[in-house]
């Protein structure tokens, strides 16, 4: 009896396909294409001249939508290979709100237009994806089984938020979800509670990631009417089962603050990865409220604010007296840290026993005791005794045979 690959076993079969898809991935189209605005038909010597249009790059493709075209031929092989297709695509979604203008246009070629460009608009819903996803798991639960991440983009508004929630309730084997500021002011705690304690779920979800955009008037509105709905005070949120953190971006309006933060530390106790970046509205107080509450279990430290200017670098603030120092050095297991701090000093570098590697970005604008650096000559025996003692803690780990680079921005 020959043998053909189906009588492999399905592990084998399941790497083969693995690879032809990445490999498909990696050979396939990236980017999606369009065409520039079309000028107006002009007639010259009484000949009406046809437009030239010409093609643009709009964007790069998301990666599901590049490993849905990858496993095309797949999927049209067999039952058994389109499960394994569809299953393999699904795993990452991105599900983003619809932005466009264009306008009709009729056209054989894509360089030249055969007639006058329609001044009627091509309408999309905007919500139209969302929208049918939701429908989509209502209807068929099945595909679900095979998500493990989700991301949302360009969804704030309360109406939007439920449905993502109910979106993420059918999700069994869900681990990492990127959801929109905004639904930590619309949804309410018992959503939220639902998301972290639900029972159909195999796993709790390990990454969570807020991103945060400057909103229109009208959608501010929207916020007027709903209001805040506070998930954050209620003891049934519990952010137990996370193993990463991220905050990204900036909002003109009800932005992630140090005491959102405060209140998800108190639940959040086993983080390994803290990624705080591009914000205005955390301080080095929100921040050390994180670290504390999962200092025996964090990993990485990333926290690259921006002050209200718009500086890459953080503003002097505020640090309670607390020496922000000793804090940092009381995570035994960190290996990864670019933070911004008011103040530092050689205490930061005086354990060689951290597990620092790689490198090691430090911000800064001032010395612990309200020192402000310089390197001019009434101020450089305090600098000095920094620079010195990063550099005893790099030749340490050196011997150690561990690369170790730190850098300090001032």
């Amino acid at each position: 009896m020959p043998i053909t690959i189906n009588s492999l076993p399905y592990e084998i079969i399941s790497d083969i396909l693995e690879y032809a898809s990445l490999s498909n991935a990696k050979d396939s189209q990236r980017y999606s294409y369009g065409l520039n605005s079309v000028p107006d038909c002009h007639v010259h010597k009484g000949q009406h001249l046809k437009p030239k249009a010409q093609i643009i790059l709009r964007g790069q493709l998301s990666p599901d939508l590049i490993k849905w075209n990858a496993t095309n031929n797949i999927r049209s092989v067999s039952r058994r290979w389109r499960e394994w297709a569809s299953a393999f695509a699904l795993q990452e979604l991105f599900i983003g709100r619809w932005r466009g203008g264009e306008r009709w246009l009729q056209s054989q070629k894509l360089g030249t237009a055969n007639q006058l460009v329609s001044n009627e608009a091509v309408y999309h819903d905007p919500y139209w994806s969302l929208k049918h996803l939701a429908l989509l798991f209502d209807q068929k639960t099945f595909i679900t089984s095979s998500i493990r991440r989700l991301w949302f983009d360009g969804y704030y508004g309360a109406e939007e938020i439920k449905t993502i929630f109910g979106i993420l309730q059918h999700c069994p084997a869900l681990q990492s979800v990127t959801l929109p500021w905004t639904s930590l002011r619309h949804g309410s705690a018992e959503l939220w509670s639902s998301l972290f304690n639900n029972t159909r779920q195999e796993q709790q979800i390990s990454s969570l990631e807020l991103l945060a955009v400057g909103l229109k008037n009208s959608q501010i509105v929207d916020f007027s009417i709903n209001g805040d709905k506070r998930p954050l005070e209620s003891s049934d949120v519990c952010f137990g089962s996370l193993r990463r953190l991220k905050l990204y971006g900036n909002s003109n309006f009800m932005p992630v603050n140090d005491d959102d933060l405060v209140a998800i530390s108190r639940t959040a106790t086993g983080l390994r990865e803290i990624h705080i970046t591009g914000t205005t509205s955390i301080s080095t107080k929100g921040l050390m409220a994180v670290i504390q509450a999962s200092k025996q279990s964090l990993r990485i430290i990333e926290h690259s604010p921006v002050s209200e200017d718009r500086f890459e670098h953080l503003q002097p603030r505020e640090s309670d007296g607390d020496h922000l120092c000793h804090r940092i050095l009381g995570c035994p297991h960190l290996n990864t840290l670019a933070i911004s701090l008011p103040t530092i000093c050689e205490d930061l570098f005086s354990d060689a026993s951290v597990n620092w590697a790689g490198d090691v970005q430090i911000r800064a604008s001032g010395m612990c005791g309200n020192v402000p650096i310089s390197m001019r000559g009434d101020r450089w025996p305090e600098a000095g005794k920094i620079l010195a003692r990063a550099r005893s803690l790099t030749d340490a780990r050196a011997q150690l045979g561990i690369e170790l680079n730190i850098e300090i921005f001032i």
